[in-house]
């Protein structure tokens, strides 16, 4: 039984001297914590929005491990912003059109020398986070992590904490 989570609805492993706990209790997230020593780095992660389709979009709702840690606006205008990068990348309009005709055309060589509006957007959202990090998240014992380094299936928060 899990008395650190409160209850057993968690997975608790310890593996050589490595404690692994996997919390889904919350219905939108899931907690994961890896403990070595006084160390211990949580997980918490923030899963895709499917309610408007295949768009690349991410849950808006605070999670409930970061109250105390961060406010609920902070929280959701990184997402929003994560979110509005994501929506302006996947525009189809006569520029994307014209990127995807230009490609077939030259064989997609065309793009060792034009940089296309996805790459910018990529571009824009590793500077948000590395931004949203120092501006908020790092100074608190918190850091998000690229959505991009996991498929955009998720963005990962890792909370860095002295177990008690």
């Amino acid at each position: 039984e899990n008395q650190h989570f409160g209850g057993s609805s968690g997975i608790n492993a310890e593996y050589g001297g490595i404690r692994i706990i996997i919390n889904h209790t919350q219905p939108r997230s899931i907690r994961f914590t890896l403990c070595l020593g006084d160390l211990m780095a949580q997980m918490i992660v923030i899963p895709r929005d499917y309610s408007h389709g295949t768009y690349t979009r991410f849950d808006e709702t605070f999670p409930a491990e970061l109250e105390g840690k961060v406010t609920q606006e902070e929280f959701r205008r990184t997402i929003s912003s994560i979110n509005l990068i994501f929506a302006q990348a996947e525009v189809l309009d006569f520029t994307s059109f014209m990127e995807g005709c230009l490609g077939c055309l030259t064989f997609y060589t065309f793009l060792f020398c034009y940089e296309d509006r996805y790459k910018k957007k990529v571009k824009e959202l590793n500077q948000l986070i590395l931004n949203e990090n120092e501006r908020v998240y790092r100074n608190k014992g918190l850091e998000i992590l690229n959505p991009i380094e996991n498929g955009l299936l998720k963005i990962d928060i890792i909370s860095h904490q002295l177990s008690i």
